[in-house]
């Protein structure tokens, strides 16, 4: 039996994925689990290692398979081999982060075959804006409050950005359905501690803020993107707010190892393997890997260097915390 799940909302992705994991749980409790990201050198070997095994009292298992055009001629093979769609002792679910177009892309054969007529296929599209209040009105209804539509209008209202480029929206748009989760489930706790079975404009106006995009990243984005007037601008900015040098030096840091992480295996895995892989969330390792292109590793590892060396000068005492900052930005 497969089952395939596949489409460019990472949120509703994992949210469909827990789901079928979970009816299966029920309906078989004595269903053995296993989780393989197919990106990973010898997973392939080790799912067929767990298709050849056989329960003497023919108890239910459940493969889970990320990343799985990886390899896809090979995983269609040994699907055709082992006969996996008919098999019903063996519930092979694949989910995967990407539409269809790109999916083909990568293994027409596959594809194909996931998305048979016997299979159980989900696609899980981004959804356009008009789709959303009847899907947070149901979110809302699966942890047990309700939400009136003017509730439901503000806070779709508050996940965009009007201020955020063009650019930087379009890479938003996979994961909003993940900030508008965050949301809810602040929303459902609040009602939950307050006795309430409904929440109103007015509660999502007290505990949620629109989604503006922090300024602090504009210092992190100008220097990725390597425009030193703008990241001159964005630091000199930050030093007339409130933020404390070192922390600003911190997002810095962070942002760049994340990068060498990402440019480190871009060739070899999607966005969102990734993001799995190091724990990012996939907006931010999207978004990252979008400014690549404009960097070799070994520029990268020299202003990761040059972080580093700022953080040593200042805690000696030898430079100005402040000053190594503006350095970073001519330094792009």
């Amino acid at each position: 039996m497969i089952t395939f799940l596949y489409g460019k909302d990472s949120y509703r992705l994992k949210l469909a994925l827990a789901d079928f994991t979970e009816k299966i749980k029920k309906s078989f409790p004595e269903t053995d689990f296993t989780h393989l990201d197919l990106s990973e050198a010898g997973s392939l070997n080790r799912l067929e290692d767990n298709v050849k095994i056989r329960s003497f009292f023919g108890a239910p298992r459940c493969l889970i398979l990320t990343n799985a055009f990886h390899d896809p001629d090979n995983l269609a093979g040994l699907i055709h081999r082992w006969k996996i769609d008919a098999d019903k002792e063996i519930n092979l679910i694949v989910s995967e982060y990407a539409d269809a177009s790109a999916l083909k892309r990568q293994g027409k054969e596959l594809f194909a075959l996931l998305n048979g007529k016997k299979n159980k296929v989900l696609e899980l599209p981004l959804f356009k804006k008009s789709d959303y209040p009847i899907w947070i009105k149901s979110e809302f209804k699966k942890r047990g409050i309700t939400a009136d539509q003017k509730a439901v209008l503000s806070l779709l209202d508050f996940s965009y950005d009007t201020g955020a480029p063009k650019e930087e929206q379009e890479l938003f748009e996979p994961h909003r359905s993940y900030w508008l989760g965050q949301e809810i489930d602040k929303l459902a706790n609040y009602a939950a501690a307050n006795k309430k079975t409904e929440i109103n404009h007015n509660d999502v106006a007290l505990l949620t803020s629109p989604r503006v995009r922090p300024t602090v990243f504009e210092v992190t984005d100008a220097l990725l993107a390597r425009n030193r007037r703008a990241a001159f601008r964005a630091i000199h900015k930050q030093m007339e707010s409130d933020i404390e040098p070192p922390q600003l030096l911190a997002i810095i840091a962070k942002q760049f190892r994340a990068a060498l992480q990402i440019k480190g295996l871009r060739s070899k895995l999607p966005a969102m393997a990734i993001a799995q892989r190091f724990g990012f969330h996939p907006y931010v390792a999207q978004k990252i890997s979008a400014y690549l292109s404009k960097w070799e590793m070994s520029e990268l590892i020299k202003i990761f260097g040059l972080i580093a060396e700022a953080d040593k000068g200042s805690k000696a005492g030898v430079t100005e915390m402040e000053d190594s900052l503006y350095s970073l930005a001519f330094a792009v």
